[in-house]
Parts: C-alpha cells; structure tokens; sequence
C-alpha cells in the first residue's frame, strides 16, 4: 500500500525531472517575459498582489514554490532579499544560475536558496515576514500540512499572499500534458477549502476577486449606464472568472504596519501656544511647541537600518501669496518611535526666513522616500511669518 509520505516522494521526484528534462528551456529561461500573454498575465496579478503584501527592506521574504525563482529576481531588482524555496534542486540551480546571468538583479540584496521535504520547511517559528506562493500551491499534495507550516514559520502579523489557478484547471490541456508527460500534480484548488484549513489554523483570510484583462468590457451605453446611473456591475462574468483564478492572503493574526511600508499614514499637529503672527527677524530662531499625535494605524520609525521610512517633522516655507518659497524648508526627527494613538509633545527649532516679508510655515510629516503624510490625506498645521 502506498503511504502519503510515499505518494508525497514520488511527486517530488516528478518535480525535479520535470526540470531536468523539460523541452523548451528558454521559455523557463525567460519567465516571466517569455512571451506577451505571459507578460500580461503575470503583471495583471502582481499589480493586485503586491500592493496587498506591504513589502520593506529588511524583512525575510519567501518564494514558495519558486520553480526557476524568476518571482525572487523580479523583487531583488525591486530591493528585498528573498529566500527561494522548491521542492526541486535542479529548478532552484536553475535559479541561482540566472540570477548571477541577470544583470538587472540588485548585486546588494541578499538571495538565497533552499529545497524543502515536502513536509516541514526548514525555518524557525516565527521567523518569516511575508510569503509569496504564485502558481504553485495546486502543484502541493499534502495542503493542510503546508498550511500548517506557513502559519508556524510567520511572524505575527505576517503576511501570505497567493495566485493559482482554480477550478477545472486539471482539465485544461497544459495539464493534462504535464501530468502525462512528467507526472507532476496539478490540482484543482477549492478556495472554501483553502478557507477552512486557513481558518482552522488562526489566519485570517480575504479574496480578491480578478478577472483576466479585458475580460470585462463596457461600449459606450454600458458605460454611461455604468457611471450615471449606477447600473450594477456584471458580477456574474466576475464571479465566474475568479472561480478560476484564485487571489488570496492569509495574515497571522493582526497585520503590523511600519511607516517603511505604511497603510495609513496620518497625524494630529496643534500647536500648544499659538500666535495670530510670529513677528521675528531674518534667520531668527522660531520656537514653536507643538503636540503631535499618531491617528492612523502605522507605527511611525524614527530610527531604521534602512533610511526608507523614517518619520521626521517637516515644514514648507510658502509666500503671502501661498506660493512654495521651499518645500522642504526644515526637518526634526521624532523623539522615539511613535506607535498608534500615541502623542508626543515636541518644541521645533524652526529659522526665520532671511529675506524680509510675510510668510506661511506648513507643519507637516514625512515618510522618508515614501511620502509627505499631507500626501495622505493628513491635515497640516500653518503659521503665519512676519519677518522684517
């Protein structure tokens, strides 16, 4: 009788001779540009995927069910190191091999390589950030146990995201042929499943629901119909393309967000003695006391690895006319790190203009190379400037 562990062995021995012996290498080679339908596909499903994944240097990525890790090429050349994991080491090779032939990849992140059993995957509890598993979850056997493995070795607050194809996708030729061709699995995923065995183990999930580009289309009476007067949209043909293409994320338990990958970023400024006009000299010192506090839901840095994220307080120097004389006028760093609902009082050392003349000085706050909090939505906190 066959046991699971040996029906699990067997597929993994598939894996690797499916990229030992795979005809049309470059194809692989060239994943994900190896041809147009690919390109759109792929570029149609990260534009959902990654916004969802709030991804910053510094955090431990995985690609799951890397194949031949074009995914981890694809974020070293955006900045994050990631850790390719496969079942198979000949499509992992394969990876570390183009990735050194890739001169587009970024020589100053970290990427490494590991091949797993199948069953447990080789990482400490709680030592993962974020998890990336496109196409490759309807290739796992032994689903729960997977499942089970991703929950341990996420951080709280860590996030996993997923694209696979969906229902009848065993049917289709391509897997038809690979299955007789290779012998590798190809499954067909039941996402109220996925659900479940999520569930049961404490992630909480949500579902994007996509539609392949240009699956939805409106002519000019759909469009009016669909913008004027609310018509509903065709969620029919929507329902029915996401039963096949199946985008989702599993987060261990509250999601954690930092201002070096910020939700939202907003803030309460007051000023804590106000004047109607601060009349100084040029270049004078302007003391203002202000009383800052953190209304949106991200944790504001004030000292990071990486300078991406930093919060600092900003100001613009504007004219009397509200014309930007310097926007980035002056900066002050936080006094620590600033978490949600938490106020800080702070006395900013702003300089007087040099030039005589009435001005505005806009308080504001900033995530550095991220955004302005303004930018956001967060309101700002003006003083009015006599300088003579």
């Amino acid at each position: 009788m066959i046991t699971k562990k040996d029906k699990l062995k067997q597929y993994i021995k598939a894996a690797d001779f499916y990229y030992q012996n795979y005809e049309f290498t470059e194809f692989l080679s060239n994943k994900p540009f190896s041809h147009l339908p690919e390109v759109i596909r792929v570029f149609h499903c990260l534009s959902f995927l990654l916004p969802e994944m709030y991804l910053a240097e510094g955090q431990k990525i995985i690609d799951f069910g890397a194949g031949v890790c074009w995914l981890s090429r694809l974020l070293s050349r955006l900045g994050f190191s990631t850790i390719s994991v496969d079942v198979s080491f000949t499509a992992l090779q394969w990876g570390k091999s183009l990735y050194k032939k890739d001169g587009i990849a970024n020589p100053e992140v970290n990427s490494h390589y590991v091949t797993y059993d199948g069953f447990t995957l080789p990482f400490k509890d709680a030592s993962i950030d974020r998890i990336f598993c496109y196409d490759a979850l309807h290739h796992v056997e032994n689903l729960e146990d997977i499942a089970y493995e991703l929950h341990r070795i996420l951080k709280e607050g860590g996030i996993a995201g997923f694209f696979e194809p969906g229902l009848n996708h065993s049917d289709t030729a391509a897997a038809q042929y690979e299955m007789k061709k290779y012998g590798i699995l190809e499954k067909d995923l039941d996402i109220f499943d996925i659900m479940r065995i999520s569930r049961n183990l404490g992630f909480s999930f949500f579902f994007l629901p996509v539609s392949p580009p240009g699956s939805i289309k409106f002519n000019d009476k759909q469009l009016e119909e669909f913008f004027i007067y609310h018509a509903s949209y065709p969620t029919a043909v929507l329902a029915e393309n996401a039963k096949h293409s199946l985008l989702f994320f599993l987060i261990k338990g509250k999601p954690h967000y930092y201002s070096n990958a910020p939700h939202i970023l907003t803030s309460r400024i007051e000023v804590l003695e106000p004047l109607e006009m601060y009349k100084v000299k040029p270049n004078e010192v302007i003391p203002v006391k202000v009383k800052i506090t953190n209304t949106g839901d991200t944790t504001w840095l004030a000292t990071n690895k990486y300078p991406k994220g930093i919060v600092q307080i900003g100001t613009h120097l504007l004219s009397s006319s509200n014309q930007i004389v310097n926007y980035d006028y002056y900066r002050m760093n936080l006094p620590s790190t600033v978490t949600p609902g938490q106020s800080f009082a702070q006395e900013l050392a702003i300089p007087a203009p040099a030039k005589e003349g009435q001005y505005a000085i806009v308080i504001d706050l900033l995530s550095e190379n991220i955004c302005w909090f303004e930018y956001m939505g967060s309101p700002t906190c003006a003083l009015k400037i006599f300088c003579s």
